[in-house]
């Protein structure tokens, strides 16, 4: 093969892999007359997705070998496990930005505990499988991500406070808050016997799943941190057109909620559509799948409520000098 052909070939290989990255990868139902089975071009249910695709052969390998370490581990010590790490890097990344990062090391603490969190947390599916206890701790799992979202918005909006950006604290509430919606539109659903697809329609729908928004709260969170190393810093100033100080005041966070509060509500209405769609022929959840969904839904409700009373004396806790000086204006007038 000469070097032309091979390189022909390499060209076609990763415009492949961009075309199928770009590709829509929701399902498309469709309904056998007949039969009435629900039927799509790729696999279905309400846990597939293209992230999950790609990452399944690590989470599963990681929830295999921890499983062979550690026979008597759980898929719920798990669940928990990953709530308490979350909280935990939460805390400790606030406690971090209060004292002005003053110690690198505690930052990337911080980091490490809530990735190494959100870790666990992905791999409890896994390991309720190699238990044989799939769907047994469903609630309790849909209940702590919706508490790890919350506090990984709180350390966003707490972010976006230490650098008197308001813009920021309010979008870190807005994606919070919404990013609820799409998973009580998929428990909505699937208690009606209908299993959307987690990822969405592809790569900018991603950041409306509860994958890509862990991902995207977790990168604004860490590039602060990032940007205290001197090794970055000298990069940035040396290799690229910008001043370390610029990018670390660009809004990149504030940017990437934006996004996903516009992608929470767009996911969130394109599985209400599907709710439309096929509402007249169910049947790809059981009976059991169903009954679980209305249980997360019930807790998903919950949620929202705790998450927005929450986030809302959060913010008045930031700003009580503010609010004080409100109140007074008001009661003197």
């Amino acid at each position: 093969m000469t070097k032309k052909t091979k390189k022909a070939v390499r060209l076609r290989f990763n415009f492949s892999i961009i075309i199928r990255l770009g590709k829509t990868v929701r399902p498309t139902l469709y309904y056998n007359t007949e039969s009435m089975e629900a039927k799509t071009d790729m696999p279905t249910g309400a846990r597939s997705s293209w992230i999950r695709d790609r990452t399944n052969p690590l989470t599963k390998g990681f929830a295999e070998s921890l499983h062979n370490i550690f026979p008597g581990i759980t898929a719920n010590y798990l669940t928990i496990a990953g709530g308490i790490g979350v909280a935990a890097g939460s805390a400790l990344r606030v406690w971090s930005r209060e004292n002005h990062d003053c110690d690198p090391r505690l930052a990337l603490a911080s980091l490490g505990i809530l990735i190494a969190g959100f870790a666990m947390d992905s791999i409890d599916g896994k390991m309720s499988k190699l238990w044989g206890t799939e769907g047994e701790g469903a609630v309790l799992d849909a209940t702590v991500d919706r508490i790890n979202n919350l506090f990984l918005g709180l350390t966003r909006m707490h972010t976006s406070s230490t650098k008197d950006s308001t813009l920021g604290e309010i979008l870190a509430i807005g994606a919070t808050l919404t990013g609820t919606l799409p998973s009580m539109a998929r428990a909505k659903l699937e208690s009606e016997g209908i299993a959307p697809n987690e990822g969405g329609k592809g790569a900018l729908d991603f950041l409306g799943s509860h994958a890509g928004r862990t991902i995207t709260g977790i990168f604004g969170i860490a590039l602060p941190i990032i940007l205290q190393s001197k090794k970055v810093r000298n990069f940035i100033d040396k290799k690229t057109p910008f001043s370390p100080e610029s990018v670390e005041n660009f809004p990149i966070q504030e940017i990437l909620d934006a996004i996903t509060i516009v992608m929470n509500v767009k996911m969130t209405m394109d599985r209400a559509s599907m709710f439309d769609q096929y509402q007249e022929n169910p049947g790809q959840t059981t009976p059991e799948e169903q009954q679980k969904a209305k249980e997360k839904l019930r807790s998903y409700k919950i949620m929202m409520g705790v998450s927005l009373a929450t986030m809302l004396g959060a913010y008045f806790a930031l700003h009580k000098n503010q609010v004080g000086d409100l109140v007074n204006y008001l009661s003197s007038s």
